[in-house]
């Protein structure tokens, strides 16, 4: 086996799953700043304005790989395992930039946080009618006590599972 010749994995890696991920991220950040400087609150209610840029680009990187690297000839563990690397690096870089986000400005956080209960608070008569005053009253106490950690956590679960089914589709649409 030549060390030197690169295998197909890692040209995968290098062509198409690093940048497509940076890029993501990059547009991710851009897509947070924009919402922080038009002055709502990037990581709250309007945070579904961002939630597709991800996927899109994870649908783009399974695309660039069934047409760039197999010749038009990709099989669904192919196109999924990119999805996978692909949404996974994704989710840990978005995450780790949110958390930067939170560590230089922590205002954001209260303001997150406020902008959250706030949204609940406009849903309590669902909620206790659904479950009690009770189970109300201790969600909205756990709510105000949310961390940074808590968000930045939350935020990886929800996008890469977000990712992953978008990915799933994506490699079962672009097989052959």
């Amino acid at each position: 086996m030549d060390i030197t010749k690169p295998n197909l994995k890692s040209i995968i890696f290098q062509k198409v799953i690093i940048p497509t991920s940076l890029q993501s991220v990059i547009a991710l950040a851009l897509g947070w700043l924009i919402l922080y400087f038009l002055g709502y609150t990037p990581f709250g209610r309007f945070s579904v304005f961002t939630s597709w840029i991800s996927p899109v680009f994870v649908i783009l990187a399974v695309r660039r790989v069934k047409i760039n690297i197999y010749s038009k000839k990709i099989y669904f563990g192919q196109g999924f395992s990119v999805a996978f690397f692909t949404a996974g690096i994704v989710a840990i870089s978005s995450a780790a930039v949110m958390g930067i986000w939170f560590s230089i400005n922590p205002e954001i956080l209260s303001v997150t946080v406020n902008d959250l209960v706030s949204v609940f608070e406009k849903q309590k008569e669902f909620v206790v009618k659904d479950m009690s005053a009770e189970h109300y009253e201790l969600i909205l106490k756990n709510l105000k006590l949310t961390s940074a950690f808590n968000l930045v956590v939350d935020h990886l679960l929800k996008n890469f599972l977000w990712q992953m089914i978008v990915g799933l589709l994506a490699a079962a649409y672009f097989r052959t």
